[in-house]
Formats: C-alpha cells, sequence, structure tokens
C-alpha cells in the first residue's frame, strides 16, 4: 500500500496515510512532543487536505509511544477544523501513552477513541 505521504517522516515519528474506500487514515508511529510537533502539524494539515466530506478523517495512534500537549493541542486544532468541514474525527488507539491524556483532560468528547480500525471506520 503506498503512502498518501511517502518522505515525510523522521527518526522521532514515521507517518503513512491512504484510503479506505473514501476515509481517509493516517498512520502515526514514534513519539509525539516538541521535535515531533511541526512534522504532526504538517501531517494533519495535509490530511485535511485530502479529506473527502462527509467521510471521517481516522487518525492511528497504535503505534504512538508518548504523547504530550503539544500533540494533543494539534489533535484538538484538527478536530476544529474537522468540525467547520463537518467531517468526523477519530482516534483508534490501544496504549495509556495516548488514552490517559485524553481522558485525564476530558478530551474524550471531541477526540473519540476507539480500540480498533474497523469500529472507527464504521461507527457513525
Amino acid at each position: 500500500m503506498n503512502s498518501l505521504f511517502d518522505g515525510r517522516s523522521n527518526d522521532l515519528l514515521k507517518v503513512r496515510a491512504w484510503r479506505e474506500h473514501e476515509t481517509l487514515i493516517v498512520e502515526l508511529a514514534g513519539e509525539i512532543d516538541l521535535a515531533t510537533t511541526d512534522l504532526l502539524r504538517w501531517a494533519l494539515r495535509a490530511a485535511e487536505n485530502l479529506i473527502i466530506p462527509p467521510h471521517p478523517l481516522v487518525i492511528d495512534l497504535r503505534g504512538v509511544t508518548f504523547l504530550n500537549s503539544s500533540g494533543l493541542g494539534q489533535l484538538i486544532e484538527c478536530a476544529r477544523r474537522c468540525a467547520v468541514l463537518a467531517v468526523s474525527l477519530r482516534l483508534v488507539a490501544d496504549g495509556n501513552s495516548v488514552i490517559r491524556p485524553i481522558n485525564l483532560l476530558g478530551l474524550a468528547p471531541m477526540l473519540p477513541v476507539y480500540a480498533d480500525m474497523e469500529d472507527a471506520v464504521l461507527a457513525l
């Protein structure tokens, strides 16, 4: 599967994107912190330009080992821009490095997390 974002990764964060039917999926793996915020910002903005409303944007964070406030801020901004486009933003995560900060900060309504890709893609 070819990524829509080929060549846009660094040593700390890997980024891939593809379509599953009309749903855009962005996969992130590695650390999301100040050192990778610019890459994350670029990936989310690029994804927003590739969205086909009203189909969702799904961000797969299962490979993320660390998520700090700068990364959460980028996800929140992405959720806000998706809302303007009438597009649902859905996160896929199964580790505490992502789920815990989202829950602790009460961000689950804005950043809904699904345990697996199928649930995220098929959610209403």
